[in-house]
């Protein structure tokens, strides 16, 4: 089964979009997704656990928050995926299968929790960038 996800949401005006907080979410867990479509929206916090998830986008929408794809079937992130997210403040992989971070998670000064538990870790490299980073689960 092929499902395409599409996000598309419009603002007429910078006073609307700084008046929403957390009401551009996705939440698509439990749904038995394999991929998430490259997602070029206003989203805020993106929710996808325990979907069966093995493919990602090659990068996130810039506006993300929170992140939460525990639970899944991902092995590997592209490298520029986090590329954009310089508002992100919490990411969840726990109970994955990631070996390797991408080194574009290591720009990200406003992310203050991060939860990788649960891989395949060998080593996280760079860490130290983190400099917002406030919890930490390897």
């Amino acid at each position: 089964m092929n499902q395409e996800l599409r996000c598309t949401v419009s603002y007429k005006s910078d006073y609307e979009v700084a008046q929403r907080k957390y009401d551009s979410e996705l939440n698509l867990s439990g749904r038995q997704v394999t991929n998430l479509p490259d997602l070029d929206c206003h989203l805020k916090k993106l929710v996808c656990t325990q979907s069966s998830l093995s493919e990602l986008p090659s990068y996130l929408p810039s506006l993300l928050v929170v992140v939460n794809l525990d639970l899944n079937q991902i092995s590997s992130l592209p490298d520029s995926i986090f590329s954009g997210c310089r508002n992100m403040k919490y990411l969840s992989l726990k109970c994955n299968r990631i070996q390797v971070m991408p080194s574009s998670l290591f720009t990200n000064s406003q992310l203050q929790i991060l939860d990788v538990s649960n891989n395949l870790l060998v080593t996280v490299k760079n860490i130290g960038r983190l400099e917002s980073l406030q919890k930490l689960y390897i």
